[in-house]
């Protein structure tokens, strides 16, 4: 009877500590999701407010040439067209916002990859556009496959290593070098691999085994939590899929793999 009690009191402390752990896991997750969504929409209000001049001024300019006897429509249909562009490109960034906010449903679903650089590209456009970075790679012939993962943790996973690239980049290439980040996708019968790449000097042979360790960061004081890459592994750890990261001729290849579903 008393070994029943000590494997009933060992066996219920084993689950709280189980238990402690994923919740410690889930809070690491939401602070690193809310690190990187807080960065982005610092990004977001910044690259907003010029448009909204924009829009103000082309809206004052339409309304004084409506009253005019004979307004130059060609004009006006220009501004206006300008407004919608403007619009929509707006309501496409606050729209990927949103739904990377929005709490990860646990289940794995069948997603074409299309679906998930839509909800992260516009995030990261107008940063990429003025820091003079241009993707390039094979992804985008495989916008259609699909795979089965979970959509909103794939795209924060692939908008973290696009920011940490970013910042790479900025901090280390001088304006006339070539910027770019490469993504190359390999696709398997069951699981694909996507290998991204960038111009930078990428992270110090020594630092390797170290960046997917909690807290761990390489970025200046006050601008990382350490979090990020520590919180890409145990997502995709629960995709059933993986990342890791090598070196080759000094330049560091980020290999995120996710399970295909080619049903």
């Amino acid at each position: 009877a008393v070994n029943l009690v000590f494997i009933y009191v060992q066996d219920r402390s084993r689950r709280r500590l189980l238990e402690r752990d994923r919740l410690y896991q889930e809070e690491m997750h939401r602070h690193a999701r809310l690190s990187t969504l807080g960065e982005v929409a610092s990004n977001i209000a910044h690259e907003i407010s010029s448009p909204l001049s924009v829009i103000l001024n082309s809206s004052e300019f339409i309304s004084i040439e409506l009253e005019k006897d004979t307004p130059n429509m060609e004009k006006v249909a220009k501004y206006n067209k300008k407004i919608s562009d403007i619009n929509e490109k707006t309501i496409s960034m606050l729209k990927g916002l949103l739904k990377l906010s929005r709490q990860p449903d646990h289940r794995l679903h069948s997603v074409k990859f299309s679906e998930v650089w839509e909800s992260l590209y516009p995030l990261v456009e107008n940063k990429l556009k003025h820091a003079g970075i241009e993707f390039q790679g094979n992804f985008k012939e495989h916008m259609s496959k699909r795979y089965l993962v979970l959509s909103e943790y794939l795209a924060q996973v692939f908008l973290n290593l696009i920011i940490n690239s970013i910042h790479s980049i900025e901090e280390n290439c001088k304006k006339n070098e070539r910027r770019y980040i490469q993504i190359d996708v390999y696709p398997g019968k069951s699981v694909t691999l996507f290998e991204i790449s960038d111009s930078g000097p990428g992270v110090p042979e020594e630092l390797i085994d170290k960046i997917f360790v909690s807290y761990f960061t390489t970025k200046q004081e006050g601008t990382g939590t350490g979090l990020g890459l520590s919180i890409c592994r145990t997502v995709m750890e629960r995709m059933d899929g993986g990342i890791q990261t090598k070196k080759i001729n000094n330049k560091n290849f980020f290999e995120v793999r996710v399970l295909s579903d080619d049903a």
